[in-house]
């Protein structure tokens, strides 16, 4: 199984899937694989134009042993801006033993 399927994508686009309903998976998988659904999850929501945000956001799958990590990052201000901006990143993590080995 590739990793693109297990994320979710298709030739239509990124899809949630939840692999712990089908009876044939009958696995819950990697918190690797988790950490890069919730990655490709909000990459796909941020991307999104205004108008589809609501409609189109996809929502966060439970997901355990992973760690969401807001980062504040500031960004150049234009000349004549007297508020700096910033743009708020998750990142996510694996939280201790990986996959039980």
């Amino acid at each position: 199984m590739s990793v693109n399927s297990l994320l979710g994508f298709s030739q239509k686009g990124p899809a949630v899937i939840d692999l712990t309903e089908d009876e044939e998976y009958g696995f819950r998988p990697s918190t690797a694989v988790q950490a890069m659904q919730l990655e490709a999850i909000t990459e796909y929501n941020a991307k999104l134009p205004p108008k589809k945000k609501l409609k189109g956001t996809l929502p966060e799958i439970v997901a355990s042993n992973v760690f969401a990590k807001t980062i504040k990052e500031k960004v150049e201000p234009k000349k004549g801006a007297k508020v700096p901006t910033y743009n708020m990143t998750k990142k996510f993590y694996n939280i201790g033993f990986v996959d039980g080995s």
